[in-house]
């Protein structure tokens, strides 16, 4: 009977029963050809299935070929408001059209994009390009991150690589792919940050992760605190990317002064705004004011959609390739010599081959005011540019906020902006007074400081080290203090600090305060000269501080006793014997345990009795 063909799986019972029946046997070329491509078959179907393949819920369109209805990381540029349905010959990226977005990249004839860049070849990446990419609409965005050697996917021993733009995205891909797009190295720190990420802890079907997410810690890019967990698996929210991309774009702290009440204010133009977690309104409020995050096509803002791979790539590539910073983020050109320039810290795509580049200054209104390479210099731009707070013909710019941002073309002509970011211009100024200048102990001393703009605080620090707080007027920019001149100060000429605090700036002048000697005597006699007899008064005038007054005059000490502020008085008779001529009368004030002396000379006249004739008569 003529034996039928095996099927696949019969066909491996055959072959076994054939070496079964007989050893030596060897099966025929067919049936070799037949059993590889079995096992070639059944390693796609395990590659393509392996792990979970968990799509996005939401109820906006559906998150497959088309992109979903978050759009918007990053306001300015060709790469803005990006939406897509498909991508297909023809099509439009919302207004832009695909072949402008890849510019010179072809496009094959079911739409995909081929190449955009430098080849695989060149690439350098650690992953094989990844084969499930063709006609996604993020393509273009995952192959710069390829190319730029930061993007991450599954790859499998049979070296078939794949980026599943479609599943959820998580916290640890994230700070994976952030801390390569940031350049950060691997760190490894003696205790690991996390309970639930150690030094084993992968990724992506095997890939390493933990001394990335530990760089990411380090550089302060996560927003959960060591010490915890991370939960590296918890998926990714749009409102935990903005936080993740506030904080690597340091605008962390400039979301943190916004007000709660303006944020939540910016974040109801949106109908869902209020859903947004309390501890995201500042950072989601400020991306909505710069224009990092516009929202959905239906209006709506999501903040807790899920997001898949392909957004995380899409988010990095619009916000993290092209970067412009400046540290802080204020500086202050009213010519006192502090902080008059800020220096901008440029950092580029290093494999895409720039050949041109520019970028500038708007002011609030979105007009510019200055430009960073205004004779078109070709090449990348440099690593580091001064700006003085003109415009570009020289002239000095009002104080104000202001934004910055810097763009890129490569050698294919695509562009490549960075996000747009405030910079503050203030104008500090301060000016100070004391008065009065000169003073004695138990006087008031007023200081007063003016401040443009309105200061956070202004202090007077005197030379013995006591500082006092000045009180500020409503608008925070007249300041007043009132202290009592005493024994804490030293006598004499003595400097004074005082320091006004702004926002990222301090201003200090210095004035000087003259504190009058609390043992300071004067004194005179009454009348002199004087006759031998004669009822002297003694006058003494001090300091506020003195707290005893003597004269010592004709071997005698006589207490004087206050008569009034700082004034001392007593009396005593020139004795009939005192020496004719000049004679010494110390005064002596005394104050805490030290002694002041003033003399003055005493002129004794012979007494008019002693010319006197007695004359008798009846």
């Amino acid at each position: 009977m003529k034996p039928t063909r095996p099927g696949i799986w019969s066909f491996r019972n055959a072959v076994f029963r054939q070496r079964a029946r007989t050893p030596s046997a060897r099966t025929g070329p067919s049936d070799v050809l037949v059993f590889a491509l079995l096992i070639l078959f059944l390693t796609i179907v395990a590659e393509t299935s392996l792990g979970p393949y968990v799509h996005a819920q939401s109820s906006g369109p559906s998150a497959t070929a088309s992109q979903p209805a978050w759009t918007s990381f990053g306001e300015e540029g060709p790469l803005a408001s990006i939406t897509v349905s498909s991508i297909k010959p023809g099509c439009t990226l919302g207004n832009l059209d695909v072949v402008s977005l890849v510019k010179t990249s072809s496009v094959d004839a079911t739409g995909t994009v081929c190449s955009l860049g430098s080849s695989a070849s060149d690439a350098g990446t650690n992953d094989p390009w990844y084969l499930d990419l063709a006609g996604h609409w993020a393509r273009p965005y995952v192959r710069v991150l390829w190319e730029e050697e930061v993007a991450d996917g599954y790859v499998y021993p049979s070296g078939r690589s794949y980026f599943r733009p479609d599943r959820l995205c998580d916290r640890a891909q994230f700070l994976l792919l952030l801390a390569k797009a940031f350049q950060l190295g691997p760190f490894e720190p003696p205790v690991p940050s996390y309970a639930d990420v150690g030094p084993s802890f992968t990724v992506l079907n095997g890939k390493k992760a933990w001394t990335y997410i530990e760089a990411c810690v380090r550089a302060g890019m996560s927003f959960v605190p060591p010490g915890g967990k991370l939960l590296p698996n918890a998926g990714v929210t749009r409102e935990d990317a903005v936080e993740f991309l506030v904080r690597c774009l340091d605008l962390w702290p400039i979301a943190q002064v916004i007000p709660e009440d303006e944020a939540w204010r910016i974040l109801s133009r949106f109908p869902d705004g209020h859903k947004t977690s309390p501890e995201r309104v500042k950072s989601m409020a400020l991306s909505v004011r710069l224009g990092i995050v516009q929202g959905c096509g239906d209006g709506t803002l999501q903040p807790r959609r899920p997001m898949m791979r392909c957004e995380m790539a899409t988010i990095v590539y619009k916000s993290c390739l092209v970067r412009a910073e400046v540290h802080p983020p204020w500086f202050s050109p009213d010519g006192d010599g502090i902080d008059e320039t800020v220096e901008f810290e440029f950092t580029w795509l290093k494999n895409r081959n720039i050949v041109s580049w520019n970028g500038g200054i708007t002011d609030a209104t979105g007009q510019a005011v200055f430009t960073f390479n205004p004779g078109q210099a070709p090449g990348p731009p440099p690593r580091k540019s001064v700006w003085g707070g003109t415009d570009s013909s020289g002239r000095p710019l009002p104080a104000g906020q202001y934004f910055y941002q810097l763009w890129v073309k490569d050698r294919l002509g695509n562009q490549f902006f960075s996000v747009r970011k405030p910079l503050y211009l203030v104008k500090h100024f301060l000016t100070a007074r004391l008065h009065p200048e000169v003073a004695a102990d138990g006087d008031a001393v007023f200081v007063l400081a003016e401040t443009r703009p309105a200061a956070l605080e202004v202090t007077a620090t005197f030379a013995s080290g006591r500082t006092v707080r000045l009180k500020a007027t409503p608008d925070g920019q007249s300041w007043t203090a009132t202290v009592e001149m005493g024994s804490w100060l030293p006598v004499g000429k003595q400097p004074v600090r005082v320091q006004a605090v702004f926002p990222g700036a301090a201003r200090e002048e210095t004035l000087y305060a003259m504190r009058l000697d609390p043992l300071s005597l004067t004194a005179e006699v009454k009348p002199n000269p004087a006759s031998r007899g004669q009822t002297l008064s003694l006058l003494a005038y001090t300091g506020k501080g003195v707290q005893a007054v003597t004269a010592t005059l004709f071997g005698e000490t006589v207490a004087l006793r206050p008569d009034g502020p700082a004034c001392w008085v007593g009396e005593h008779r020139v004795p009939v014997a005192a020496p004719v001529g000049p004679n010494d009368v110390l005064f002596s004030a005394f104050a805490d345990g030290r002694r002041k002396d003033y003399t003055v000379i005493l002129t004794v006249e012979e007494s008019p009795l002693v010319d006197l004739t007695f004359i008798l008569s009846e």
